[in-house]
């Protein structure tokens, strides 16, 4: 039968794999030629250059050179099919044989199927019409399904790995009764890096997957010892891992998962006497039908469209995620009310804060997550409550400031009482506390606050003339958020389309590991995804002030597509907000020596600040995790486990 397009993919693949060097595609076009009877450009409908860069997950391509050869992923994996082999049942089955061959012994269905694609350009469904799942299970003589979304061969069934992952997955039932067990475990009232070491091994043992999220851990772990893990530990949580490279393996995205040492080490356990995990016995043996219903399923009962696009270690990034994924998504991470009620809890403590503070208090902001609306599942439930204060010295902030904010914590905790925790002030005009969530309202999160003090702001021109001249530091942190309200609320009021967003954006920031100095500060990402939302103004409408607007029907996933593409290209990024309405003040404000820094992306409320000032940010780590390869790989995986989850 003639070749189709996604039998290209399969052919160069196979050519490379045979020569095992890189080739000029000139040449290229002529072996194709020779060996299908085909020619690269009728078939894929573009030139072969321009089809190559549109694959660069697989294929690299040098265009100085014009050399292209695979990528490394792809050239370390089994050989690759015929593309003239039919394309029916046997054909994915004999596939995914080789896959977990490659890369198992266990493998995520949703890396099979992710790997699938990048190879053959088709998808599962596609070819077999059933799901993936159902597939493995129809033939039980090769593959055996694990749990948790995983599956590996029958031959490969009594390896240490396999014996872990099927001691330690159960099915819906038991996974209850463990829960209800581990509610009722008393935990110790002296909590040391021991407990935190021992529980982060049970609940990796508990799920029984590849790798599970760090954060993951921490939030658990919070929900059962009632106090954050970094409390403990004083570090992040990942160098807290590396510190026990024996029993723990950082295997990047945020994910860890256990040594062989560590895993053997509970098999030899297990074989002592029962399997106990979480104070949950599980001796005997393991059915197969206890873990066969454990599986990553859309809500709806169709895993493949999530399934079919994630990999564990080398996503399948040719398509950006989809709209139907993030809103998908967005359903797990914002679900309905959940920003609307952290909100009211942190209205609730500006009221307090009114109520009981001496100072003379003339306004309160409400920002951060809760303020603008933008708190997600997974990610930092944080606050900022900046406080106005009338008649405040407007010197010698180190003498009085601290005793002001340790006053004011403590009138905090008395009006608090249980509601409230881990009071400490921060270092200039900041302190903070933990908001306990509510009693008896499920899944109410510990909510981060941060409380600072500044100086009522006069007029916003005097103020803006104040920041440009001051040279004082710690002057400047003390001036600076009197336009609080303005940040805030130019977020708060964009429309639905950019919110979204904003919060998909947020969450992936949250779910990964960074280095001191290379956390992007959440404002920087919420301007890239308005940035990405302006478009022009038709003519008649443009004004000598504004020619862009915020477009309100651009596609959420076009927007976080846009945004994390100029994540990507941050370095050259300077942007000044000139023509679209949304700054606040005229290029004559803006301090110049701001616009000799690069990047520059200007705070639209305040012509002093560049919000990716490259002295206060490195912007190196969020550039090479923005960039086309990879970077959908946590919004996958992510909508994967909260799928699971929900099982």
């Amino acid at each position: 039968s003639p070749m189709t397009y996604a039998d290209v993919s399969r052919g160069i693949q196979r050519i490379f794999k045979e020569r095992q060097e890189p080739m000029p595609v000139s040449e290229l076009e002529t072996v194709f030629a020779e060996k299908f009877g085909e020619q690269i450009g009728i078939i894929a409908g573009v030139s072969t250059r321009e089809y190559l860069q549109r694959k660069q997950n697989v294929f690299s391509f040098e265009s100085a050179a014009d050399v292209a050869f695979l990528q490394q992923s792809i050239l370390t994996g089994p050989p690759i099919a015929d593309p003239n082999a039919p394309k029916d049942e046997n054909f994915v089955i004999d596939e995914f044989e080789r896959l977990i061959e490659d890369l198992g012994p266990i493998c995520y269905v949703s890396a099979l199927c992710g790997k699938f694609i990048q190879r053959n350009g088709l998808s599962v469904t596609s070819i077999t019409s059933v799901r993936p799942l159902d597939l493995l299970k129809r033939n039980p003589n090769r593959f055996v399904i694990v749990g948790g979304g995983n599956v590996t061969l029958a031959k490969f069934k009594d390896l240490p790995e396999v014996t872990i992952a099927m001691l330690s997955t159960t099915g819906k039932s038991q996974r209850a009764a463990r829960a209800a067990l581990d509610a009722q475990t008393p935990v110790p009232e002296m909590v040391t890096e021991q407990d935190v070491i021992n529980e982060f091994k049970r609940l990796i043992l508990q799920d029984g997957a590849e790798s599970v999220y760090i954060s993951s851990l921490c939030g658990r772990f919070l929900q059962r010892f009632k106090k954050p893990v970094t409390h403990i530990i004083n570090s992040r949580p990942a160098d807290f891992l590396r510190k026990y490279p024996e029993i723990f393996n950082l295997v990047g995205g945020g994910n860890v998962t256990l040594t062989r040492q560590a895993i053997e080490k509970a098999i030899a356990d297990a074989a002592r006497g029962g399997f106990a995990l979480g104070d949950y016995e599980l001796g005997g043996e393991c059915q197969a039908d206890d873990f066969e219903e454990e599986v990553v399923e859309d809500v709806q009962g169709d895993v493949a469209s999530v399934a079919e696009c994630t990999e564990a270690d080398d996503i399948f990034d040719d398509e950006p995620f989809s709209e139907e994924e993030c809103e998908k998504l967005l359903r797990f991470i914002a679900p309905l009310g959940h920003a609307e009620g952290l909100k009211a809890r942190a209205m609730d403590l500006c009221s307090l804060l009114r109520d009981r503070s001496f100072l003379t208090i003339e306004d309160a902001v409400l920002g951060g997550a809760a303020g603008k609306t933008l708190t997600v599942k997974g990610g930092v439930e944080d606050t900022e409550i900046i406080l106005l204060v009338d008649r405040l010295p407007g010197s010698d902030h180190e003498k009085w400031l601290p005793h002001i904010l340790e006053t004011l914590m403590a009138v905090l905790e008395m009006g608090l009482g249980s509601r409230g925790r881990n009071y400490r002030t921060c270092g200039g005009p900041k302190a903070e506390l933990l908001l306990e969530g509510e009693k008896g309202v499920p899944d109410s999160p510990t909510l981060l606050v941060a409380i600072t003090i500044a100086q009522a702001m006069g007029p916003r021109e005097v103020l803006f003339q104040q920041l440009r001249e001051c040279k004082d530091q710690v002057l400047l942190q003390f001036l600076a958020p009197a336009l609080a309200r303005d940040a805030v609320e130019l977020v708060a009021r964009q429309p639905p389309n950019v919110i979204a967003a904003m919060k998909l954006l947020r969450w992936w920031l949250a779910q990964q590991s960074w280095k001191p100095k290379c956390q992007p500060p959440c404002y920087l990402l919420e301007l890239l995804v308005m940035n990405a939302a302006l478009t022009q103004l038709p003519p008649a409408q443009q004004t000598p002030m504004q020619t862009r607007h915020i477009d309100a029907s651009r596609p959420v996933s076009e927007l976080l597509d846009a945004a994390l593409d100029a994540c990507e290209r941050l370095r050259q990024l300077n942007l000044q907000w000139e023509f679209t309405g949304m700054a606040l003040f005229g290029p004559s404000e803006v301090d110049p020596e701001l616009l000799e820094q690069a990047p520059v992306i200007l705070d639209p409320a305040n012509p002093c600040i560049n919000v990716a000032n490259p002295s206060n940010f490195d912007c190196s780590e969020l550039v090479a995790r923005a960039g086309k390869r990879g970077r959908v790989r946590v919004f996958r995986t992510g909508l994967a486990q909260w799928v699971a989850q929900m099982q």
